[in-house]
């Protein structure tokens, strides 16, 4: 066992957040993460820990390493690509429901072809006899996007890039501060 400088942040810290780290035997590990700070160059430091770990544990093995950065671009690629499958998901989404609307007021207007000619042989304007035909379906069409765009509105702001927190102070500012 160990004491350590605390490393994570220690905004709404409690008393009783405080933990303990205890050896765990080598039969119940399965994959440990280390987190190295390096000063420098990062890459020059991974044979340099390759090293040290097969001095402590010459059965020791050390798979995967690579730097904070590459992590970074791994996840950039990976977000990339499900924006990209979500943005082909929507592209379908919108042509399945312009083809809705489109069979809505097709439908409409076949339904209403007599009543159209009446209307046009008693000398009915044609944006009267456009308003009249179109006026339900289109009054249909904008309570589904109303009612649609309010779940759609509230996904977005909870999916929203949240605040970073603050970094934590390093203990040598904050005491000298004091002094």
């Amino acid at each position: 066992m160990g004491v350590i400088e605390d490393l994570t942040d220690d905004t709404n810290k409690k008393d009783g957040d405080a933990m303990i780290f205890r050896p765990a035997p080598a039969e119940s590990l399965s994959t440990i993460y280390l987190a190295v700070h390096a000063r420098g160059n990062p890459a020059a430091l991974m044979s340099r820990i390759r090293l040290i770990a097969s001095d402590v544990d010459p059965a020791l093995r050390l798979v995967g390493l690579t730097t904070l950065d590459r992590l970074g671009e791994a996840d950039k690629i990976a977000l990339d690509f499900f924006a990209r499958l979500l943005a082909g998901v929507s592209l379908v989404a919108i042509i399945l429901a312009t083809a809705g609307v489109y069979a809505l007021m097709s439908f409409t207007v076949s339904r209403r072809t007599s009543e159209i000619g009446i209307g046009l042989a008693l000398g009915a304007s044609s944006r009267r006899i456009v308003m009249t035909t179109f006026a339900r379906a289109l009054s249909q069409v904008a309570i589904g996007l109303v009612v649609g765009s309010v779940p759609a509105v509230m996904l977005v702001t909870g999916l929203g890039p949240e605040v970073a927190p603050t970094p934590p102070k390093s203990r040598s500012a904050s005491s000298s501060r004091r002094s």
